[in-house]
């Protein structure tokens, strides 16, 4: 297991860069010790769901400053919580980013998961959502990870969404006993072992 942590005081597009980067160096150090190049998952919460989300599409499409070029970027499986999927064009957000979409077409098509269904098509896609009716402002609304499922089944995925009464995001934080926690725990290794 890795753990590659992304700081978002940097542009989203280098978050994407840095994640496909941690999924070189796995590749190609997993056999090293003891572990299955072939089988590489990654796990993503809020904006990092996002991220995963889009590296794990479309890994092949970004370089970054990688200690390992050449290896694939692309992960076998994803397990993501609670992501901004579409954040842009949807309206969940209080704020809004519609502007993007104009300002900077490129950036928008770059870092938008929408834009990059159909790609990696072996990819197993685990969503997982909290549902605590107290939703507070570092959440996001369960329709996001409704629509983004929805996409990805439509698409031929291996994709499944598993709502989990009473969590709120931020129980994978704070409590390692929590149902969320549980959830996220169990599919991450029924995806990795499976990949």
């Amino acid at each position: 297991m890795y753990n590659a942590t992304v700081f978002f005081n940097i542009p989203f597009s280098q978050a994407i860069e840095q994640i496909v980067c941690a999924v070189r160096f796995a590749q190609a150090t997993a056999a090293d010790f003891g572990g299955d190049p072939g089988s590489i998952a990654l796990l993503g919460l809020a904006p990092g769901a996002a991220v995963c989300a889009v590296a794990a599409l479309a890994g092949d499409d970004f370089d970054g400053d990688c200690l390992k070029e050449d290896q694939s970027g692309l992960p076998n499986a994803v397990v993501l919580i609670e992501g901004p999927y579409d954040y842009i064009t949807k309206g969940y957000a209080e704020v809004d980013h519609s502007f993007l979409e104009d300002e900077d077409p490129e950036l928008y098509e770059t870092i938008n998961p929408y834009t990059h269904i159909g790609r990696n098509p072996d990819l197993k896609i685990r969503l997982i959502h909290g549902q605590d009716e107290d939703t507070a402002w570092s959440q996001t609304v369960p329709q996001v990870s409704i629509d983004f499922h929805q996409a990805l089944e439509e698409a031929g995925y291996d994709a499944t969404l598993t709502f989990v009464e009473g969590a709120h995001h931020t129980d994978l934080a704070k409590k390692s006993n929590s149902e969320l926690f549980k959830e996220v725990f169990e599919q991450t290794m029924e995806v990795a072992n499976s990949s």
